[in-house]
């Protein structure tokens, strides 16, 4: 049985209480929104692997159809070879 528009609020809780028990997502940085089985994840994470995480959790519900992952993350200095000097070429 698929869910219909009706249950977005239901999905929306689904979806934030996945995310809770996910432990590597702090839920308190993501916004969740659902509408017609399409799940919107928004916020800013600290990490790249966070909002991997927080996609995959998004996907596990009953009922998702697509997840619309507009969530931002940063990647730390070390990773993109930033650091206080900047791009090296």
């Amino acid at each position: 049985m698929e869910r219909t528009h009706e249950d977005r609020s239901e999905l929306k809780r689904d979806e934030e209480n996945e995310l809770k028990w996910e432990p590597s997502v702090n839920e308190a940085h993501i916004g969740v929104g659902a509408k017609d089985g399409v799940v919107t994840l928004s916020g800013h994470v600290p990490a790249f692997a966070e909002k991997y995480a927080a996609e995959k959790a998004a996907k596990r519900v009953y009922g998702v159809r697509a997840v619309a992952d507009v969530l931002e993350s940063s990647f730390p200095a070390a990773v993109t070879g930033l650091g206080s000097w900047g791009l090296k070429w």
